[in-house]
This record gives C-alpha cells, sequence and structure tokens, in this order.
C-alpha cells in the first residue's frame, strides 16, 4: 500500500515539475527572446503607403498593419490567421453591420408583399363606400328638416343668455373700478420694496463672487510657489535626471539597427529649403550614408520612401522601468506632492524644520516613558 502512495506522490511531483519548468520556460522565451520589426513607407503625389511587421520566436506569433484606407490589421500564431480587422463581420454575417443589413432585407421583403395586399384592399373599400352612400342618400333628405328647427331653438336661447350675461358684467365693472384705486397704492409699495430687496441680493451676490476670485488665485497662487519650491528641489533634479537616463536607454533598445530612406523635400521657399537642409547636414553623421535627402528650393513638396529594421526584448524595458520606479527619491516626490500646501507666510524649509522638530519630539518623548 506504501508503495503506491509513494508512486502516485512521484507521478504528481513530475507532474508539476514540468508544469513549473514549462511555465519558466515561457517566462524566459517573452522576457528575453527578442522581437524583431520591420517599418516601410511611401510617400508621392498621388499616394501614401505604410506597412509595418512584427514577428517573435521565429515568426510562431505575428502581427502586421497596412495603410492605405481603410486599413488593415492581422495576427497569426503558427501561420494560422486568428484575427483580420474588418473580416469577422463580413463574413459571418454577425455583429452589428450583420444584423442591420439583414433588419434591413427583411423589412423590404415585408413591404414588397404588403403592397398587393394593400392595392386589394383599397379597391374593396372604395366599393363598399360606394353602395353605403346610395342607401343613405333617402335618409337625409327627411333629417334636414330636423335639424333646422333646432338651430333656430338654439340661437333664441343664446340671445336670451347674453343680455343676462351683458348686465352682469357692467355691475362687476363698476364695483372693480371702486376697489382698483385702494389696490394701487398698495401694490406701488409692495413693488418699490421688492426692488429695494433685488438690487441688495445683487450687491451681496456681486461682493461673493469678488471673494471667491480673489480666495482662488491667492490659493492658486500659493500652490505654485510650493510646487516650484518641490521641482527646484536638489533632489528632484537628481531624479528627473535619473529618469532621462532610463528613458534614453529604452529609446536606445528600441532604436533601429537598419535605416534607409530617400527624401525629396521643399519648402517653397529658398531660405527656408535652406535651414531644413543645414539641418539635416547637422544630422548626418548619426544617420549615416543610408539616409540621402535632396532639397527643391522652387517647390513645395515632400516625397520619398524609407525602411526601418529592429529588435527589442522586453526584458530591457521592464529592467530600465523597474529601476526608475524603485528610485527612492521617486517615493519622496509623490509624498511631497500629495502632501497639503503649506500655510499662508511657510515655506518648505521652514515645514521641514517642523517636521524635523515634531519627529525629534515624539522621540524624546518615547524615550521618556
Amino acid at each position: 500500500m506504501s508503495g503506491i502512495i509513494l508512486r502516485v506522490l512521484w507521478a504528481a511531483a513530475v507532474l508539476l515539475l514540468t508544469v513549473l519548468g514549462v511555465l519558466m520556460a515561457a517566462v524566459l522565451l517573452a522576457l528575453f527572446f527578442p522581437v524583431s520589426y520591420r517599418i516601410s513607407g511611401e510617400k508621392s503625389a498621388d499616394k501614401m503607403t505604410f506597412h509595418f511587421r512584427a514577428s517573435w520566436l521565429f515568426g510562431l506569433l505575428r502581427a502586421g498593419y497596412s495603410y492605405p484606407e481603410p486599413g488593415k490589421a492581422v495576427v497569426k500564431v503558427f501561420g494560422i490567421r486568428i484575427y483580420e480587422s474588418g473580416k469577422s463581420g463580413e463574413k459571418s454575417g454577425q455583429g452589428k453591420g450583420g444584423k442591420r443589413r439583414r433588419k434591413k432585407a427583411a423589412g423590404e421583403e415585408a413591404d414588397k408583399r404588403r403592397e398587393p395586399e394593400q392595392a386589394e384592399t383599397g379597391t374593396k373599400e372604395t366599393e363598399t363606400k360606394g353602395t353605403e352612400t346610395k342607401g343613405t342618400g333617402s335618409k337625409e333628405t327627411g333629417t334636414e328638416e330636423t335639424e333646422k328647427n333646432r338651430k333656430e331653438k338654439s340661437r333664441t336661447e343664446k340671445t336670451g343668455t347674453e343680455e343676462t350675461g351683458t348686465e352682469e358684467i357692467k355691475a362687476a365693472e363698476t364695483g372693480a373700478m371702486e376697489t382698483g384705486t385702494d389696490a394701487a397704492g398698495e401694490r406701488e409699495t409692495e413693488e418699490s420694496d421688492e426692488n429695494s430687496s433685488r438690487i441688495s441680493q445683487i450687491i451681496a451676490k456681486i461682493q461673493y463672487t469678488f471673494r471667491s476670485v480673489y480666495d482662488k488665485i491667492k490659493e492658486i497662487w500659493q500652490n505654485i510657489s510650493y510646487y516650484k519650491e518641490i521641482l527646484c528641489d536638489k533632489e528632484t533634479g537628481q531624479l528627473f535626471s535619473h529618469v532621462m537616463f532610463r528613458l534614453g536607454r529604452i529609446l536606445k533598445s528600441l532604436r533601429p539597427r537598419k535605416l534607409k530612406a530617400q527624401v525629396l523635400f521643399g519648402t517653397g521657399a529658398p531660405d527656408t529649403t535652406g535651414y531644413a537642409f543645414g539641418l539635416y547636414g547637422m544630422l548626418m553623421p548619426f544617420l549615416g550614408p543610408s539616409v540621402q535627402v535632396t532639397p527643391d528650393f522652387e517647390r513645395a513638396v515632400l516625397e520619398g520612401n524609407f525602411s526601418a529594421s529592429g529588435f527589442m526584448t522586453l526584458a530591457v524595458l521592464l529592467w530600465h522601468v523597474l529601476q526608475a520606479a524603485m528610485d527612492r527619491r521617486l517615493k519622496l516626490f509623490i509624498d511631497r506632492i500629495k502632501r497639503k500646501k503649506p500655510k499662508d507666510g511657510e515655506t518648505s524649509d521652514d515645514k521641514k524644520a517642523a517636521d524635523h522638530q515634531n519627529q525629534s519630539s515624539g522621540g524624546t518623548e518615547r524615550s521618556g516613558r
């Protein structure tokens, strides 16, 4: 029994070690195996093209993007295309575009089917209406006389009610004229009080806005001076120099190893074209002879082609990023930025001294205890 248990444990340990070994190998490959890339493009008076290709692990994983319009991105694994932009929705009919097209087609077919049915129902309705009008023609002649009598009675009733209404309105107007004089004086006093209260409210609002704007400007100025002192600090300068050094290393690892370009350019003015060509002359030792630039002093033009290729490793990028993130000065800089602004008339040096005194007083109290 014990031998069976040992064999099971041995098999489980071997399986676990193989899984860990595979994971470790995958992590090491992802970190240290380089990713190669190639960029090329062409610009002429009629068109512009751009191509990007990247591969990893001898072409096991490939990705690419090509322009012009509308652009196309492709991702392949073991030579099998797993993603291609603008193709999934068109082929399978799924997605928003496919659903909309299906709905439109179904609606058009339903409309075509309804058209002959609507035409048939329209003809039937016209026929039934014609028969109904013939049958009802005789009945209408008999009811016209009764309708005339009703209209005459309603007119006589309206005239009677109008006369009584006019008498009541005249009596109400005479009573309103008497009370209107008394109410006019009261309304004038109320309006004057309301106007005075409105003016006082407007003045109070103006004073409040001026005070709030002044307080905000004062607060912004204090914050600017505080952050300016932080940026001008010696440790902050050393931190920025360290970050720029690491960023330069990252860009150096990403730079193309091969670069070829042929460019024809002109700004349309001889002086500015000459200045730009002089700048190219200053950069020529760094660019090398593979980059050729031809100036055109007569017209504004930009044409040519280029190609660049290189490689990068993820381990180098992570190393420099971690070195910059683990710097002690970066943590201190972030703490000082998050810290509250100093009081009025207090500088950062005074605040440092106050913090040092608080720490020393806390230490003496602990030692006394």
